[in-house]
């Protein structure tokens, strides 16, 4: 039992962390179960600018809502942990199923999902004009920018940074 006793105080504390986070209406910190980062918990740090690399934490815009909730991928209310790749003035494509900011390769883009059903499709070579692009490098599953476009600054709850991670 002694060897288990820091594990239920553990447990205990993130509970009641999150519980106020709950109840408080404002978000302290998220929990991320997707493959896109490692599983666990988040604390969300308000900042008042964001910037390349930044790992946001957002809710799920409102154009890609339906299609993540009916596939059950997140909560209507779930929130989304993306690393800033683009900014205001930063050139981006998502044609030919590639994700490109600044001329660099971020991603290919899926148009179907893991189970066969269609990805949302938003095709565009433009410049940012406001918000952010939001996307995971390396994980060729993440749903990003490539599907939703910008990401307006305001929707942006704070930073997220690793506060209890779960090892796999």
């Amino acid at each position: 039992m002694q060897r288990k006793l820091p594990l239920i105080i553990s447990i205990l504390c993130l509970s009641l962390l999150f519980l106020v986070s709950t109840f408080y209406g404002e978000k302290y910190f998220v929990f991320n179960s997707t493959d896109s980062l490692p599983e666990g918990f988040y604390r969300i740090i308000k900042k008042s600018e964001y910037g390349l690399g930044d790992l946001v934490v957002f809710p799920i815009p409102d154009s890609v809502k339906g299609i993540v909730t009916d596939r059950h991928w997140l909560p209507k209310d779930g929130l989304l942990i993306k690393n800033i790749v683009g900014v205001p003035g930063d050139s981006f494509s998502t044609l030919d199923g590639k994700y490109i900011v600044k001329n660099e390769l971020i991603g290919s883009i899926l148009k179907n999902d893991s189970e066969g059903r269609p990805m949302p499709v938003f095709c565009k070579k433009d410049t940012v004009e406001s918000g952010f692009l939001v996307a995971r490098r390396g994980v060729k599953t993440s749903f990003d920018s490539r599907y939703f476009g910008a990401l307006p600054s305001e929707k942006i709850i704070g930073v997220a940074e690793p506060f209890f991670l779960f090892k796999k």
